[in-house]
């Protein structure tokens, strides 16, 4: 699978063109948030998580709800840290 991330329209096509010639799956999103010079990523850790939160689980998120979620773990992990002395883990009942 192909999952390609552009500003421009032109490339986008392209590349889904070339993709549906060669029987490959594509995702194309076009970013628009480029074109507008008012709106700005000043976070790379957001567009970081947006791009992994795409990859593992094929869902695009907003920057806010990215944030959200970043912020979501770093308490998480804050509490984590300030028990008593246990943490827990996903796969296990203690650690």
């Amino acid at each position: 699978m192909v999952i390609f991330l552009d500003d421009k329209e032109e490339n986008i096509l392209s590349v889904e063109k070339y993709c549906q010639k060669n029987s490959i799956e594509y995702l194309g999103i076009h970013y628009t948030a480029a074109l507008d010079n008012t709106k700005k990523i000043t976070d790379d850790s957001i567009a970081r998580f947006q791009i992994k939160n795409l990859y593992n689980k094929e869902t695009w998120l907003s920057d806010h709800e990215a944030k959200s979620k970043i912020d979501a773990e770093l308490l998480e992990t804050s509490l984590a840290k300030k028990s008593s002395g246990f943490t827990l883990n996903k796969n296990s009942k203690y650690v």
